[in-house]
């Protein structure tokens, strides 16, 4: 049973609300001739249909289980309005990230899905890195930037070096553009390593040069640029140009 309406990509964490109570109550529909229910809240940046949330279940009998399915495909449109989210521009999640920080024991992350490298974006644009700069965010790292130019001139220019950059904004997406600034190269790496999970836990990874920049104008502000995109879903790719985000 497809449902009627997407489900944003930050409201899909199973460990959270509302997504563990619909995982939740998947075992109650479970009854006599339904094997398995199952629910997949879709991909909303996908351009076609198919991609949306969809209730689905197997079993002996067929007749049990379309109704199981479609009990619990209920339940879910009735829990629509729960999905909705806010929305923040970077400076009201910088804003918010640096509150949030000076009470808080462990790093804050801020997730920024829009330009995200596993569903078809570059990775590259700036709207974080300039309001993390413009409101002088303190231990902050950002990371992966995707660009494979900058990376190359830091590793020319060597570990120690500063210089002046065009970070990214290569895409030439409406509204983004490269970030111009001064930055010294803390770290360089060769952008081969292996994931240590959990999502992609063996994977060896071929991200071609990557480097660890400091911004001149505001020090507290760090990015970790790669050659190759991919998305930041493993601590190693910090890791290798030497940033612990267990800490940092």
């Amino acid at each position: 049973r497809r449902l009627g309406f997407l489900i944003p990509l930050g409201s899909q964490c199973t460990m959270l609300e509302p997504m563990a109570s619909v995982y939740g109550a998947l075992p109650a529909h479970e009854t006599r001739g339904v094997g398995v229910l199952s629910f997949t809240p879709g991909f909303p940046a996908a351009d076609f249909p198919e991609c949306g949330p969809v209730a689905f279940g197997y079993g002996l009998d067929p007749e049990a289980t379309d109704a199981a399915v479609a009990r619990f495909a209920r339940e879910v449109e009735a829990r629509e309005a729960t999905f909705a989210i806010d929305v923040l521009t970077p400076e009201e999640g910088v804003r918010r990230a640096i509150a949030i920080a000076a009470r808080a024991s462990r790093p804050v992350v801020i997730a920024d899905t829009q330009d995200n490298p596993g569903a078809g974006g570059n990775g590259d644009t700036t709207g974080m890195l300039a309001a993390l700069v413009r409101q002088r965010a303190t231990e902050a790292t950002l990371g992966m930037l995707i660009d494979a130019e900058s990376a190359r001139r830091a590793h020319e220019a060597g570990q120690g070096a500063t210089l002046a950059f065009e970070l990214g904004g290569k895409s030439r997406i409406v509204g983004d553009a490269p970030f111009s600034g001064e930055f010294a190269v803390e770290r360089l790496g060769d952008g081969q390593f292996t994931c240590t999970g959990p999502m992609f836990k063996g994977f060896r990874m071929t991200l071609g040069n990557m480097a660890l920049l400091r911004s001149k104008a505001a020090p507290g502000v760090r990015v970790v640029l790669a050659s190759r995109k991919c998305q930041a879903a493993d601590k190693e790719m910090f890791r290798h140009v030497g940033v612990e985000p267990a800490r940092e």
